[in-house]
C-alpha cells in the first residue's frame, strides 16, 4: 500500500528533486528537511520527496509539521532504504536528482553550487563534493572526495542527471550497497 501527500501545487516543474528515504527518523528528519528549505536557489526549483518507509515512531508527524510548499510525502510499508529511495526517484520530476539521508544535511549553497558546476560541465553525468563528518565524540572532519573512486562516493553529496540514473535502472535491490553498483555502472 502506497499513500501520497503533496503540500504544494502539482503543476510545478522543479529543476532538482531531492529524495529522502526515512525510517524511524523522528529525531533527524526535521533538520534534513530544513537544510533543503534553506537552500540559496529559488525554492520553486527544488522539490523534496520524502518516502516514509513504514516508520513506527513519529517520523510522519515530524515530516508533516516541517513540510513546505514543494514537499511531497510518500508512504509505504517497510521495504528497506534502497526500495524506498527507488520509489522516490521514480516519482521525481527534476532534471537533476540529489539523494539525502534522513540523518544528513545540505550546506545552504550546495544545490546552487552543484547546478553551477553542471552549467560549467554540460556533459557531466553527476557532480560530487566533499562533506563534513560529525563523529559521535564531537569531532568534526572535512572528508575530501575523489570523484574517480567509487568507494568515496556516498549516497549523499552526489547530484545525478535524472536521465543517466534512469538509464542505469536506479538502485539494484539485490545488492547490499546498491549505490556502489550504480556508480560502477557509470564508469
Amino acid at each position: 500500500m502506497l499513500t501520497s501527500r503533496w503540500s504544494g501545487m502539482t503543476s510545478i516543474e522543479p529543476r532538482v528533486s531531492v529524495v529522502t528515504a526515512a525510517y524511524n527518523a523522528e529525531t533527524t528528519i526535521g533538520r534534513a528537511m530544513k537544510s533543503v528549505e534553506t537552500q540559496t536557489v529559488d525554492q520553486r526549483q527544488v522539490e523534496h520527496i520524502i518516502v516514509d518507509d513504514g516508520s513506527t515512531d513519529a517520523t510522519v508527524e515530524v515530516v508533516n509539521r516541517h513540510a513546505r510548499k514543494y514537499t511531497r510525502v510518500l508512504r509505504t510499508p517497510h521495504t528497506g532504504a534502497s526500495e524506498s529511495m527507488n520509489m522516490g526517484l521514480r516519482a521525481a520530476r527534476g532534471e537533476f536528482l540529489l539523494l539525502l539521508d534522513a540523518d544528513d544535511r545540505l550546506r545552504p549553497s550546495m544545490i546552487a553550487e552543484m547546478l553551477n558546476t553542471f552549467e560549467e560541465h554540460p556533459h557531466a553525468g553527476y557532480i560530487t563534493c566533499d562533506y563534513v563528518e560529525y563523529a559521535t565524540d564531537g569531532s568534526v572532519a572535512i572528508v575530501e572526495v575523489d570523484p574517480q573512486s567509487v568507494g568515496d562516493l556516498l549516497t549523499n553529496g552526489v547530484m545525478h542527471r535524472r536521465d543517466l540514473m534512469y538509464a542505469f535502472g536506479l538502485f539494484d535491490l539485490s545488492m547490499h550497497f546498491s549505490e556502489y553498483t550504480l556508480y560502477l555502472q557509470y564508469e
